[in-house]
């Protein structure tokens, strides 16, 4: 939701502060010019939500450096991350790519 879409919703709750609850929330949001209320609201918001369900391959990037102990000691060492998008959106899941891209450079320096 956009910031010009939120600030009529946020402005418009009632009921205490979310900072002034004691021994409640330590909660106080990030946007300007607005006092963040617990509500109840004044009025009704209406969500129109437009998505289109589709199932699509996504696809794995797999990388494999052999071991050298025999197969039957062999353990594999499998890392990954990842794709969906529970807190913050589309950029949930980078932090662990960026990683995860980061260790397969340094293994592929040392592979080499």
């Amino acid at each position: 939701i956009s910031y010009r879409d939120a600030l009529p919703i946020l402005k418009n709750l009632a009921g205490p502060i979310a900072a002034d609850v004691p021994g409640g929330i330590d909660f106080d949001g990030g946007l300007e010019n607005v006092t963040y209320h617990l509500g109840p609201s004044r009025g009704l918001v209406h969500i129109q939500i437009r998505n289109e369900q589709v199932v699509k391959a996504i696809p794995n990037v797999v990388g494999i450096i052999p071991g050298t102990l025999p197969k039957e000691k062999d353990m594999p060492v499998l890392l990954g991350n990842h794709r969906d998008a529970w807190v913050y959106g589309a950029a949930d899941p980078n932090s662990g790519t960026a990683a995860l891209i980061e260790v397969a450079r340094g293994l592929g320096k040392l592979y080499s």
